[in-house]
């Protein structure tokens, strides 16, 4: 249903710029104007097929198995997914202190 409605939108939309606006832009701009702005928007009108059928069509994918465990001992450093540069990220530092 959400397939269909995309594609009705969109040809709605092209249809009317052709029937609608393209009179009214034949006899107001220059040809190298129109011309400019046809290939745009037709790069455009390719660019939002291709990339809703490249999402539609692409597998969503599964979640990661692999499990990560925390250590909260005073003993060891507490290992998080991520690392940080303690002189780049002074910020994001401050604020996990409690500093302002």
């Amino acid at each position: 249903v959400f397939v269909c409605l995309v594609v009705i939108l969109t040809s709605s939309i092209v249809v009317i710029a052709y029937i609608v606006l393209l009179p009214l832009i034949l006899n107001t701009y220059s040809p190298p104007w129109i011309a400019w702005h046809i290939c745009y928007g037709h790069w455009n009108l390719v660019m939002i097929a291709f990339h809703y059928y490249k999402a539609a069509k692409t597998s969503p994918g599964y979640p990661p198995t692999v499990r990560y465990q925390i250590s909260f001992s005073a003993e060891e450093p507490v290992l998080l997914c991520c690392q940080f540069d303690l002189f780049k990220d002074t910020k994001l530092v401050l604020f996990v202190v409690g500093e302002k």
